[in-house]
């Protein structure tokens, strides 16, 4: 077991269904996504720092993560440094964290509003200067830049405002919440207003130069 005050990053995973991964992003496997975090972790981060994966709470253990990460360690000498965790309490862990790592999660915006440093390999619309780390993936874990506290509290706000509404997908009473604002704004022509729509997606010239602040990436599917 690791001391309490080991200093650890956080990597949120993704389930590998995520339409976010297929079109955000040029990862096509997480088994991607996994590599190109190991390897730059094992190259650049401080020898006593360790990585925790985070299952999806909704992962249905049919990709075997276990052995993707078994694997590159075994490989790469990590044995004792990283870690595969299956549930969790988010908030703790985030408190705990030098840093959180996503593709495009939603764990990203939690991340922020913890004011702790964020890496994003994807193309998410929170990723931007002052919320998240700019550099490349190697000088996040020695040289992360955190988020400006002002700036999320801004960002948050706009989402609000524009293209979120409250509710939960997983709760009765939040979509019976979620489904009258979504009726109100469509029927009061409020929809991604005010000057949230984008006719053509960001992501799209995003992509053009998506691999700025990546390292080099495997193919590897190992299951």
């Amino acid at each position: 077991a690791w001391a309490p005050d080991v200093r650890f990053w956080l990597v949120a995973m993704q389930l590998q269904a995520d339409y976010q991964l297929r079109a955000n992003s040029h990862f096509r496997h997480l088994s991607e996504m996994i590599e190109t975090v190991v390897r730059s972790f094992a190259t650049t981060a401080r020898p006593t720092d360790r990585l925790v994966f985070k299952l999806h709470p909704h992962d249905n253990g049919r990709e075997r993560w276990d052995r993707v990460i078994d694997h590159l360690a075994a490989e790469l000498g990590l044995a004792d440094r990283l870690r595969l965790i299956d549930g969790g309490d988010l908030g703790r862990l985030l408190e705990r964290a030098s840093g959180v790592v996503v593709v495009n999660s939603t764990v990203g915006l939690h991340a922020l509003r913890a004011s702790k440093p964020l890496a994003v390999l994807g193309t998410a619309v929170y990723d931007m200067p002052g919320l998240t780390h700019q550099g490349s993936l190697d000088a996040f874990w020695t040289s992360p830049e955190p988020p400006d506290p002002d700036l999320v509290d801004a960002f948050v706000r706009l989402l609000a405002a524009t293209i979120q509404v409250k509710g939960d997908f997983y709760d009765p009473a939040g979509r019976r919440a979620a489904a009258a604002e979504i009726v109100d704004r469509v029927l009061g022509d409020r929809v991604n207003e005010p000057g949230a729509l984008m006719p053509e997606p960001p992501r799209l010239a995003a992509f053009a130069n998506e691999e700025r602040r990546q390292a080099p990436r495997g193919g590897g599917r190992e299951r």
